[in-house]
């Protein structure tokens, strides 16, 4: 298996779910042109209907989505939520009419909370506040599956389960590949993202929900038991990642 780093973004997938046509006609507008004036380059997809979102899901990262409150059904939040399931690492900007869903907004870690009709300034400052926290290079490793090289970036990894000569790989999809855990280990030991929680099961801490008692939850609903003699250490471990992540993001925006 081959460990890999791309060397910048080079391409930006943004999602718009919106179900008002004259409001993402509008901040498609916007888009291209900020983006011809940065000389970046953006793929912009619009939903005007959240399930048609969600259905993208398994097959396709966004590094920006732009999600108005009042859709339904499922609502924004709720469509927020089952975005945080497939993909903590997106950045979230809702679009509303109304700022009274804000304390529900920021438990789905949204960027930032814009209420229309949007400014296209304040748009503008939070679109540059943002791309601060994409990588300027993403790691990734090249499975072998199947007789096949897949290529997998480490922010994509959700866990990894021993499975006799084998390790379980599980992004949104699952993988099967000829390693064992051990190796696994060392080669992810450096990124502090990955926990060893108890024998033959490693988390990236980004997907943990909790760690409550014995049990870890993550956000895709998948419990998984926690070491009995290490528990403490693990839920600290926890506390401090996600306090690391705090601090990089203020961090960027100083």
């Amino acid at each position: 298996m081959e460990e890999k780093t791309t060397d910048e973004v080079i391409h930006l997938n943004i999602a718009i779910i919106d179900d008002d046509l004259q409001d993402t006609e509008r901040l498609t507008a916007f888009l291209a042109e900020w983006s011809e004036e940065h000389h970046l380059n953006f793929s912009v997809s619009v939903f005007h209907e959240s399930t048609v979102f969600l259905d993208t899901l398994k097959g396709r990262r966004y590094s920006l989505v732009f999600m108005d409150i009042y859709m339904g059904p499922p609502g924004g939040i709720e469509t927020a939520s089952k975005l945080r399931e497939y993909d903590s690492q997106a950045i979230l900007i809702f679009l509303t009419s109304s700022p009274e869903h804000m304390p529900d907004a920021f438990h789905c870690h949204a960027f930032d909370y814009l209420v229309k009709p949007i400014d296209n300034e304040r748009l503008r400052k939070t679109i540059l506040d943002a791309l601060a926290f994409l990588p300027e290079k993403e790691e990734y490793l090249e499975l072998p599956v199947r007789k096949q090289n897949v290529p997998i970036f480490y922010s994509d990894i959700r866990y990894v389960l021993a499975s006799s000569n084998y390790c379980m790989v599980y992004t949104k999809e699952e993988y099967r590949c000829r390693m064992s855990f051990s190796q696994f280990e060392k080669l992810l030991e450096k990124d502090g993202r990955f926990l060893t929680i108890n024998r033959g099961v490693l988390i990236n801490l980004d997907y943990a929900e909790s760690m409550d008692g014995l049990i870890c939850l993550m956000k895709d609903k998948r419990t998984f038991p926690l070491n009995t003699r290490k528990h403490t250490q693990l839920e600290q471990a926890l506390i401090e990642h996600r306090f690391r992540r705090r601090k990089e993001k203020l961090q960027r925006r100083s």
